[in-house]
């Protein structure tokens, strides 16, 4: 065993002639090699096995080469001095990658893995065989996981350790941590009390639904998708649609009812067993898909590869600044918002995250208010996600996407001192906290994770459950006027704040499973805020899943489109309720109707209506009104011999010859059916399969 042991290491052993590649050793190597002395004898590939004995007693006493000694022990014991190869294999190590090697080979760039090259200088004897595969890819996981065997060296500078070069790119700025004086929370001092925004409409009356859904979704957004729709049609197909804007107008009154009467199939929506008739009756189903297939926002030929949202965001942009536009409070919440999208056309832009109830989609950043109204969108789309946006060196310094994202989308808000703004534990850090109070004047609250509190002396989470429900424990740091609660209920939670501290505590009902009633537990002050003012976001998506606009279709863009649309429609309902409690209206409508008028006024306004001629507008003669299509009844109702009585009405074609002219019908089966002295296709349509 030991001579098997010995033979192992030998064949691990650089050759004589060979040396290092670098001039310098890292101070790690020099650890692994401080335990021998450099004026001892080298020891070669034809060392002597009583030397190498007695190294190998050096090896077992010394506790740096456990690891090693286990690599060889678990080296498989089929593998016999005969095969171990004439050629040995010395461990090729990286010093400097900038420098060329000594070796004659290329110098590695950052994604290369550094592999052992074989030696061709030393030999073990003439019966050895090659190494096997399996041998090798052993000798390579240990040049890679374990230390270098820390024998003599020949040169005067050890082996430096073996290295694995990262492919991922470094980062351009790293994030540092700022230092926190953390104090009693009784000296806690800078509370700001917030005063509640007032809204002033310049109304005189409550408007139409559909006048406050031309705020979000203008005329010049009508134009872009026109323009941009007939553009690519050209290019996909050759010519042009010639989309209008009056048949974008009646194709978004098809989706706003198509978000409220839901199908499992757009198709399903012009189908004689569950059409509906509303959709029917704005355009036919070719119509609908011409549109749908033509549907865009982006000339193909102005490609920016820095935008991974390049097809979707001039109406973004658009949308946003219509947003941007509208009044706004002084308290806001920042969350992530999904667009719901299973597809696999997106690419790396769809994102999972699984506490949504959506978790597969496209991520977006929203800065909403309390009641839901979206006044800010930001995409994220990776690396590109800041690529407009400028950050100062300090802010690149102590922030990293969470606070970026906070920064960037506060940036927009119009009147910034005295604002509030409330965020989750993804984005929240003391170091932002401060920074949004002294640079802009902006208050701040949410929850922040363990890890980033800056070494806060809290109380564990273990003692504050032994106090019971509703304890806390807290701290501040004047100077910079962070406070930090931690506050127990059923687990325990962390909350950072620039402006709210504990006092003064309030109750909340929690129910309790030992009395199996509800009873009564303190509340800090800041985890009321918390949660008084946290939800906008959440908000605003459920208002969007109430009626989601879906479109079905590969085209990953057209689900964001649809996602905006429905912040659009649920932006302008929220509007239309601020303003009848601002003119005290009584009866305010309901989301459903409020976008059914939409729909309404899409489909209908200034467009001519089908029907009796008005005074004010003459329908010319040569238009064809098409009639009423009467769907052709299912087998199992018209081959039953039940109650099939033949009636006589207003005369017509023939269901079963279709050349004929009748007046006699199926009462049942709703259908003309000849009954002549040739033909009997009344007694043929309900017996013929």
């Amino acid at each position: 065993m030991q001579r098997r042991r010995t033979q192992k290491i030998l064949a691990m052993i650089p050759p004589e002639s060979s040396g290092s590649s670098g001039n310098e050793s890292s101070d790690e190597h020099v650890d692994y090699t401080s335990n021998y002395d450099s004026s001892s004898s080298s020891l070669s590939a034809k060392a002597d096995e009583n030397e190498l004995d007695e190294l190998l007693k050096d090896f077992e006493l010394n506790p740096i080469d456990e690891a090693t000694r286990e690599f060889f022990d678990s080296i498989d014991e089929n593998i016999i001095e005969e095969e171990i190869s004439t050629t040995n294999f010395s461990p090729t190590f990286v010093s400097d990658i900038s420098k060329p090697s000594t070796s004659g080979t290329f110098p590695l760039t950052e994604t290369e893995f550094v592999s052992p090259q074989p030696s061709t200088s030393a030999s073990m004897s003439s019966k050895s065989k090659q190494l096997s595969t399996r041998t090798s890819k052993r000798i390579l996981n240990y040049n890679v996981r374990t230390p270098p065997i820390p024998l003599p060296s020949p040169q005067p500078s050890p082996l430096p350790e073996a290295q694995f070069v990262s492919p991922r790119s470094s980062r351009k700025y790293k994030i540092e941590h700022m230092q926190f004086k953390w104090k009693s929370e009784k000296q806690f001092n800078f509370g700001v009390e917030i005063p509640n925004y007032e809204f002033h409409t310049n109304n005189k009356e409550v408007l139409t639904p559909y006048v406050y859904f031309k705020r979000f979704f203008s005329d010049d957004i009508f134009d872009l998708i026109v323009q941009e729709s007939n553009i690519y049609s050209f290019q996909k197909f050759g010519k042009s649609v010639n989309i209008s804007s009056a048949e974008l107008a009646d194709f978004l009154a098809v989706q706003l009812w198509m978000g409220v009467n839901k199908l499992p199939a757009y198709t399903d929506y012009w189908s004689n067993l569950m059409g509906v008739p509303k959709v029917q009756d704005i355009m036919p189903l070719k119509k609908y898909q011409k549109i749908l297939r033509s549907l865009h926002f982006q000339n193909n030929d102005e490609y920016d590869p820095n935008d991974r949202f390049y097809k979707i965001r001039p109406f973004l942009n658009k949308i946003r600044q219509n947003c941007l536009n509208q009044e706004e409070g002084n308290r806001y919440s920042i969350d992530e918002m999904m667009i719901p999208y299973k597809g696999t056309k997106a690419g790396s832009r769809r994102q999972y995250i699984k506490s949504k109830p959506k978790k597969w989609g496209f991520k977006f950043f929203i800065r909403a208010g309390i009641n839901g109204q979206v006044f800010d969108i930001l995409p994220y789309g990776g690396e590109s996600t800041f690529t407009d946006i400028k950050f100062t060196d300090y802010e690149n310094k102590y922030f990293g996407l969470g606070g970026k994202v906070i920064l960037a989308l506060a940036s927009t808000i119009p009147r910034k001192p005295l604002s509030v703004i409330y965020y989750d534990n993804f984005f929240t850090s003391p170091e932002l906290i401060y920074h949004l109070r002294k640079k802009y004047g902006i208050l701040s609250l949410g929850t922040v994770q363990q890890n980033r509190l800056r070494n806060c002396p809290l109380l564990d989470e273990k003692k504050l459950k032994k106090k019971g429900r509703g304890s806390y424990s807290a701290k501040c740091d004047r100077k910079k006027k962070v406070m930090v609660v931690k506050w127990f209920d059923n687990k325990s939670v962390c909350l950072a704040s620039s402006y709210v501290g504990v006092h003064p505590l309030s109750t909340t009902r929690r129910y309790n499973k030992t009395t199996k009633s509800r009873v009564d537990v303190s509340m800090p002050q800041i985890v009321k805020h918390y949660n008084s003012h946290m939800g906008g976001v959440d908000l605003a998506d459920m208002l969007i899943a109430i009626y989601r606009t879906n479109m079905k279709t590969h085209k990953w863009y057209l689900n964001i489109f649809s996602q905006l649309l429905d912040v659009c429609v649920n932006n302008a309902w929220l509007q239309y309720r601020k303003d009848c409690v601002e003119l005290k209206e009584k009866k305010v409508m309901r989301l459903k109707e409020f976008r059914i008028n939409i729909a309404i006024a899409l489909s209908s306004k200034n467009k001519p209506k089908v029907g009796r001629k008005s005074k004010e507008m003459c329908i010319p003669e040569n238009i064809k009104i098409k009639k009423k299509i009467v769907p052709r009844p299912i087998d199992d109702v018209r081959l039953d011999r039940y109650d099939h009585m033949p009636i006589v009405g207003i005369k017509g074609r023939c269901r079963m010859c279709k050349t004929g002219q009748t007046t006699f019908s199926c009462d049942k089966c709703d259908s003309r059916l000849c009954i002549t002295s040739t033909r009997n296709c009344f007694k043929t349509f309900h017996k013929q399969k």
